[in-house]
């Protein structure tokens, strides 16, 4: 028996959450095409609440291709435009090694832990 298209496992959750203003953008699974509308849509809903910061949590990333720099590079346009602090958390070194390649790390802070990359939107309010 094979899984239907009802039984699979979507390649990306997100979930949004928020703590004293900064709003946390977790992330799990692929940012592919869906991940990156999802992602993109967390976000602009964040800088729509007018919150003091914006943390990406990608420390659940399994995959992160072009799309998934995509995502950063709107991320970081529209964090600029809205005057909203953002910070990547992450250790994945797929995540890791796009954002060198691309030299996106020098454009947008990244951290290893959540409680770092919250600390960072937190200072920049």
């Amino acid at each position: 028996m094979t899984a239907g298209a009802e039984d699979r496992v979507p390649p990306v959750d997100v979930e949004t959450d928020s703590v004293d203003g900064v709003v946390v953008v977790k992330v799990d699974g692929e940012v592919d095409m869906a991940g990156h509308d999802l992602i993109a849509g967390a976000f602009g809903a964040a800088i729509a609440r007018k919150s003091s910061g914006v943390v990406l949590d990608l420390r659940g990333v399994t995959f992160f291709g072009s799309m998934g720099v995509d995502t950063i590079i709107g991320a970081i346009k529209a964090s600029e435009r809205s005057g909203v602090a953002l910070a990547l958390a992450t250790e994945q070194r797929v995540v890791l090694r796009a954002l060198r390649m691309t030299d996106l790390e020098a454009k947008v802070a990244v951290f290893p832990t959540l409680f770092e990359a919250m600390a960072s939107v937190a200072a920049r309010r």
